[in-house]
């Protein structure tokens, strides 16, 4: 059976699989979405599979791999040549050759799962802060788009007060404008009252005192003139 660090090398091959198909050696089939390919190749490995197939969004096939592990890979199946199989020391120095060669399969695997795991790792935190930035931005515009509500309730308000001290004033202003002009017509009427009762001072009147007082002057004249002839007679 394939071996977890093969399972996830062999999901980790480009392009990289949305969901895996598993058919266990019972010949069930189990659909797992892919989201963590360490995670997923551990699940993979649990379910014993005979056959993985990789799936893209759409459910078409991208790759598939049998779950028999190849016993040629780490050297098994390599047999002595027949002019060595008699010599123990040609037989234990390909045991030695074949433990160091698994060995360093086994360091191998190990190295690249590790990487394949930091790698995924980074692509979560880096997926993290994207995901944070991204309720950040949301939150600041959120406020900047209150501030901005908020901003144009005080204009509405403060247009709407000063729009209702504008009518007051006129109102104001118009009974004031009201007021004098009912008090110039009061003091219009009055004037005219007044106009009208008081007696003429032209005409008869005016005339009859001054040729009252010529007479008196003719007659004063007259008497002067008397007297001065008078003196003179004497």
């Amino acid at each position: 059976m394939l071996s977890v660090s093969a399972i996830r090398g062999f999901l980790l091959q480009s392009p990289k699989p949305f969901q895996v198909k598993v058919t266990t050696d019972d010949g069930d089939e189990k659909l797992l979405r892919v989201k963590n390919f360490a995670k997923a190749a551990e699940s993979i490995h649990a379910l014993s599979p005979a056959l993985i197939e990789c799936l893209d969004k759409d459910g078409a096939l991208l790759r598939a791999k049998k779950g028999e592990d190849s016993a040629e890979a780490h050297g098994d199946a390599v047999d002595l040549p027949a002019s060595l199989a008699n010599e123990p020391l040609a037989a234990a120095f390909m045991v030695y050759a074949r433990h160091l060669a698994n060995a360093y399969v086994h360091s191998t695997d190990v190295a690249f799962a590790r990487m394949a795991e930091m790698w995924q790792a980074q692509n979560e935190r880096s997926e993290s802060i994207e995901r944070r930035l991204e309720r950040a931005e949301g939150e600041r515009r959120r406020i900047e788009r209150d501030m901005l509500d908020d901003q144009w309730e005080r204009a509405d308000e403060a247009a709407e007060t000063a729009a209702a001290k504008a009518e007051e004033g006129t109102a104001e202003q118009q009974l004031q404008r009201m007021m004098f002009e009912s008090f110039m017509a009061g003091q219009r009427a009055k004037g005219a009252k007044a106009a009208a009762g008081k007696p003429s001072s032209n005409g008869a009147g005016t005339n009859g005192a001054s040729g009252g007082a010529a007479d008196d002057d003719v007659v004063d004249a007259e008497i002067i003139d008397d007297d001065s002839n008078a003196g003179t007679a004497r």
